[in-house]
Formats: C-alpha cells, structure tokens, sequence
C-alpha cells in the first residue's frame, strides 16, 4: 500500500539520518581526543614558547574543524549538529500516529 510505502522510506530516512550524525559525531570524537592529548602535551612545563604556540595553533585549527563539522553536517537540507534540527518524528507505519 502506498501508505505502508511511504512509512518505509520515512524510516530508511531516520536511518540515514542518525547513520550522518553518528559519523560526524565520530570525528568529532576523535577531534576531541586530539585536543585533550595537546592540552596535556601543553602542560609539560619544559616546551619552547615555540612548541606552545604550535600546540595552540592546532587546538586552534581543531575547534575550527568542529565548528565547520557542527554548521555542515546534514541530511536533506537540515542541520543536524548545530542545535536547529530540535525534535522530529518519522511515521513508519501504514497508519497515522505510528511514529518514532
């Protein structure tokens, strides 16, 4: 039934949703870690000014990344990371109200 057509591209599309989001939200992950490491790296009291400032200039370069990754990650033309996206529902049934 068209209905129940309908109901299964919507959740394909829940599907596909969360798959972007969990992919960026991996590389953010990984991002993060990143920028733990360089802060313990930049608390080592024996690094040159000149290794300091390489540290900030990556840690820097790093938040950039999870601002670009936060405006760009998205899925049919919504935003998914950059708090606009708020709460959606997907009808995956053949009738009304069967909704996740």
């Amino acid at each position: 039934s068209r209905g129940l057509d309908m109901a299964v591209k919507n959740a394909n599309d829940g599907i596909s949703i969360a798959q972007v989001a969990e992919g960026a939200m991996n590389e953010s992950t990984n991002i993060l870690q990143r920028m733990r490491d360089l802060s313990l790296q930049s608390a080592n009291g024996s690094n040159s000014k000149a290794e300091r400032v390489a540290i900030q200039e990556e840690v820097t370069a790093l938040n950039d990344e999870l601002n670009r990754i936060a405006e760009t990650t998205s899925f049919g033309g919504n935003k998914l990371l950059n708090g606009t996206y708020g709460t959606q529902s997907f009808q995956i049934g053949a009738d009304s109200g069967e909704a996740v």
